[in-house]
């Protein structure tokens, strides 16, 4: 494993980056959501019928980035790679698959953290430091308990991922890798996927109208994915017969349990597909 000790630089890009992001209250997932220009991108990929339905490769790189000094996988070198077998089933109806040669880099930053990487805007010092242009990144970084994940991504103008550095990167909190679901959302976002309830975290907060008549223009751009509240459930077979909401609790792209979401929807893998043909066609591995 390869330790790689640059404390004092990441000291001074946290003093003196690029002006502090505000983490939401309520949100786990940092990922921003995409304007009313990138949800017709996303509509019109439903329609878009010249992408080949064939089986797209991606190359991944895990990079777990410590605050402690002498850390050691250990028995994580295998729940990660149970990780991405799993992420790999998740995404087989998108006709996506990750290829990963099971090399794990441990690298030392003291001062780092999920959430401050989020919060000072270090992606592209992650990234530029540690990161493989030509590769999916995915980081595994301590987390303060706040945020699960983030992915940076570009809210419209989706052929601009070709020309841009650190979007090809995945942020993961060290917990959170090892749960069924945060890793799977987290891809969703990569290729293009909304959170079911929308913009807004806040419980019935979502713009789309429970009978989902106005779904194509609203929460996540898709209308096989019922209006979701975003309402705090008790169990993954909540009865929900007296509310006119009934949300996907098993959807990846939800804010449900972790233990209730295991599926994309027909509409979101067909998105992550040509998505991933579309706009993320420089990471393909032929």
């Amino acid at each position: 494993m390869k330790y790689i000790f640059s404390t004092l630089l990441l000291a001074i890009c946290i003093s003196c980056g690029s002006k502090e992001h505000t983490i939401p209250e309520g949100y786990a997932c940092g990922s921003e959501f995409c304007t009313a220009i990138g949800g017709g991108s996303l509509q019109s990929l439903l329609a878009e019928n010249s992408i080949p339905n064939t089986i797209l490769h991606f190359p991944i790189q895990v990079i777990w980035i410590s605050n402690q000094k002498d850390f050691e996988l250990k028995e994580n070198k295998t729940l990660l790679n149970n990780a991405i077998q799993n992420l790999n089933l998740s995404s087989k109806e998108s006709q996506i698959t990750f290829d990963f040669n099971n090399k794990i880099e441990v690298v030392y930053e003291k001062k780092l953290t999920l959430e401050k990487l989020y919060r000072n805007d270090l992606v592209e010092y992650c990234v530029s430091r540690f990161g493989d242009n030509k590769k999916i990144n995915i980081f595994i970084i301590e987390s303060e308990g706040i945020l699960n994940g983030y992915t940076p991504v570009l809210t419209e103008r989706f052929e601009r991922y070709k020309k841009k550095d650190g979007f090809n990167s995945i942020f993961l909190g060290n917990k959170a890798i090892f749960n069924p679901s945060s890793l799977a959302h987290e891809i969703g976002h990569f290729f293009g996927l909304q959170h079911t309830f929308g913009k807004d975290v806040k419980p019935f907060s979502t713009d789309e109208l429970p009978a989902g008549e106005n779904c194509f223009n609203s929460s996540d751009w898709l209308c096989d994915t019922p209006a979701d509240p975003n309402i705090l459930i008790r169990n993954c077979n909540e009865n929900l017969e007296k509310s006119p909401f009934k949300p996907l609790l098993n959807n990846y792209m939800s804010y449900y349990p972790n233990i209730c979401k295991n599926a994309f929807t027909k509409e979101q893998s067909i998105v992550m597909h040509r998505f991933a043909y579309k706009y993320r066609n420089h990471l393909i591995q032929n």
